[in-house]
């Protein structure tokens, strides 16, 4: 049986969630075209570097990071640590997907009258089409402008800064890569954890055995 570290884990989901979402997407898109397009156009170079050369391809990958979001909201993530996933997807260039991720919210809470993603699908066509693609850029620009960045290592205003300082931190708290740090230091901090208590049992074992073979020895057992 395979097991996956806790790092891969997303990547798994994600690709999983391809396996019915693309087909969705399919299924809707003479509905989700005109309005895709529009946001493509905005979001071209961002999404041509990463290879998603279409405004179809775009919706694919859109409605699978918001599933992935919503898995982990849903398995215990912190809001904050989901705010910032949602962030950092709305800054790689897909616009709506906080919009996306609230629908599929409401998906989960009425699963009894939705069974299937796929009985919920009218409800974010009709979402994505109401949408403003430009109005939510310029709304996301002005956003990212008002980002306070921070500066560790030197106070604001010095005129006394050590010539040999050799390194400084600058944290942008509206980055959310910050999460994926995050994210990652907590489970090096469980890794490390798991590591220790695992040496622990291991040695404590390779003791007691060679406790055990000394005394078989010393009473004449073992030659």
């Amino acid at each position: 049986m395979p097991i996956f570290e806790d790092w891969i884990v997303k990547t798994i989901i994600h690709e999983f969630c391809h396996s019915f979402c693309n087909r969705l997407i399919d299924k809707y898109y003479s509905q989700l075209q005109k309005k895709a397009k529009e946001f493509f156009k905005l979001q071209r170079r961002q999404m041509e570097f990463m290879a998603y050369g279409s405004p179809k391809i775009m919706l694919y990958e859109t409605l699978v990071r918001a599933c992935v979001i919503k898995y982990g909201e849903s398995h215990g993530e912190d809001e904050k640590y989901t705010m910032r996933l949602i962030r950092y997807e709305r800054n790689a260039g897909f616009m709506w997907i906080e919009n996306l991720f609230l629908e599929l919210k409401k998906y989960d809470k009425n699963r009894d009258k939705y069974p299937t993603l796929d009985s919920f699908m009218p409800e974010i066509v009709k979402l994505h089409n109401s949408l403003n693609p430009k109005k939510m850029l310029k709304e996301q620009k002005n956003e990212t402008s008002n980002t306070t960045i921070q500066v560790i290592g030197i106070k604001n205003g010095s005129q006394d800064v050590d010539p040999k300082l050799n390194k400084i931190i600058v944290k942008d708290p509206s980055n959310p890569m910050n999460a994926y740090f995050y994210q990652r230091k907590i489970e090096r901090r469980k890794k490390k954890k798991k590591g220790i208590i695992g040496d622990i049992v291991l040695w404590s074992v390779v003791a007691i055995v060679t406790l055990t073979l000394l005394i078989l020895i010393a009473n004449g057992v073992i030659g």
